[in-house]
């Protein structure tokens, strides 16, 4: 498999704008799937840059441990101290791992409540 870059934008209503992600995935077996994201536009808020290209990262671990088992690791890193200039709760990561393993299985991300209130 030739591996490409995929982009997506993500408009979070604590920042002014849509931020540009690359998702690379690192690694594709069928007993383990690894992806990389990182935003290569800067986040801003009004007329601050709160992140500069590269300063979000994250990457996420999806191993098979037997038929029908997966085992998930995800790490997240910030180049500056994002969590407390925009306010975000811990809770807010556990969400946003445990939408994205729903996804992954098949599990609409909907029709559970959040882990984290």
């Amino acid at each position: 498999m030739k591996a490409r870059d995929l982009y997506f934008a993500h408009d979070d209503n604590r920042t002014s704008g849509e931020v540009i992600y690359r998702l690379r995935v690192r690694e594709l077996t069928p007993s383990r799937l690894v992806v990389a994201t990182e935003n290569i536009s800067p986040v801003r808020k009004l007329m601050l840059t709160l992140v500069d290209p590269g300063g979000l990262q994250s990457i996420h671990y999806l191993d098979r441990e037997a038929p029908g088992i997966w085992r998930y690791y995800g790490l997240a890193r910030t180049a500056e101290d994002l969590t407390s200039l925009l306010g975000v709760p811990e809770g807010s990561y556990v969400n946003r791992a445990v939408a994205l393993y729903r996804h992954l299985i098949g599990i609409p991300t909907d029709r559970d409540p959040p882990l984290a209130p």
